[in-house]
């Protein structure tokens, strides 16, 4: 998990929300035969307020036509297999056949030569399964390739080793965040689940070289997309590690959390302007999973510390309560929800229900009384 994202992107479809509108900017993607190539994805960098960019996918005839409030401008188009002719291109936009996949691969691409079990090992330590396979993960593959050490094994263990040791003290960091009595660190343990040296060891027999080419890609099931599919991203300012975004309000905003603060951004999708929540608690709150209520409120859960938070979307007043086990112990609280809508759980007793990722559990805790 990067500690800090300068750029994070909230994603949406755009599907039920109102736009100003003006003509459309609309072309095709074929390619050096003047073929259509079904598949594709083209972005564009708006002219104006909104989304900083907006994607679209195109039809079984290579067409690709952006919303109607969309003034789009330096459009680009993506394609398993395929790379773009001209970058400058409008309209229609040529793509020509290229060897290298490494740019549009997904992460089961990188992983498929891993036997199941090592694979499995990677996922459940939890060292790769927010990284595989981002650009900064390649990159520092490919400082390790430059180092041209007598040793490339060994070198690529060691190095492995190292990212996998810092990346245990961030989550020591995130672990301790407002604790009443720091944990200690187990630099020996990768996310405190499994081996460093383990992971290094599959790491470096499974990701040689710099990882800037990649053969073959396989995506392995069909585009969960349709030409219909509009895809905003915005831009949160400022050093953050955003997680979650959900829509929410009347009018709908996007509401944001960022981990690394005690801070909820909202942002005005038609504008892009941004308003600040700062969470009222006394001790770091770290925003980890958003959910919306019944009401349509919003409800807040952290990583580690327990502290619970709940927004009044219509009077923008908070409430927190810090939930502990009856033994005053520490609540890991992961979700507020155990369902794919992601809604709020609460019982018949108005108690709501969480998973507890540090104590192998499930709980609930009662708002009225804040017994857990």
């Amino acid at each position: 998990m990067t500690r800090y994202a300068h750029l994070a992107a909230a994603v949406l479809c755009s599907a039920g929300l109102s736009f100003t509108t003006h003509a459309a900017v609309e072309g095709t993607v074929i390619d050096s035969n003047g073929r259509p190539l079904a598949g594709a994805m083209v972005s564009a960098e708006p002219i104006g307020p909104g989304a900083d960019v907006v994607t679209v996918f195109v039809d079984e005839q290579g067409q690709y036509r952006f919303p109607e409030d969309v003034d789009a401008a330096n459009v680009s188009a993506r394609l398993a297999g395929f790379e773009q002719v001209d970058p400058q291109a409008t309209g229609a936009i040529v793509m020509r056949p290229t060897q290298n996949h490494a740019d549009v691969a997904p992460a089961s691409a990188w992983l498929h030569d891993v036997p199941d079990t090592k694979r499995m090992k990677m996922v459940l330590d939890c060292v790769n399964c927010h990284q595989v396979p981002t650009p900064e993960v390649r990159n520092y593959a490919a400082a390790i390739d430059a180092q041209n050490a007598p040793n490339p094994h060994d070198a690529r263990q060691q190095s492995w080793e190292s990212i996998a040791q810092y990346m245990n003290l961030l989550w020591s960091e995130e672990l301790n965040r407002g604790a009443e009595q720091a944990q200690p660190v187990e630099t020996e343990h990768a996310y405190s689940v499994g081996d460093i040296e383990g992971i290094a060891t599959i790491l470096a027999d499974h990701f040689q070289g710099p990882m800037q080419t990649l053969g073959s890609s396989d995506l392995g099931a069909p585009l969960a997309v349709t030409p219909n599919t509009s895809i905003r991203e915005y831009e949160i300012g400022g050093q953050n590690a955003v997680r979650e975004a959900l829509m929410l309000g009347d009018p709908a905003r996007l509401w944001v959390a960022d981990v690394a603060t005690d801070r909820i951004f909202a942002v005005d999708v038609q504008t892009g302007e941004e308003e600040v929540f700062d969470i009222p608690a006394d001790v770091d709150v770290g925003p980890h999973t958003l959910h919306p209520g019944p009401d349509r409120s919003l409800w807040v859960a952290p990583f580690f510390n327990g502290v619970v938070a709940h927004l009044d979307m219509k009077s923008e007043k908070w409430r927190t309560w810090r939930v502990k086990t009856p033994e005053g112990g520490l609540i890991g609280i992961h979700d507020l929800s155990f369902g794919s809508d992601h809604e709020l759980l609460a019982d018949q007793k108005g108690r709501i229900w969480f998973s507890d990722i540090v104590n192998n559990a499930v709980g609930w805790f009662d708002p009225d009384s804040g017994q857990a």
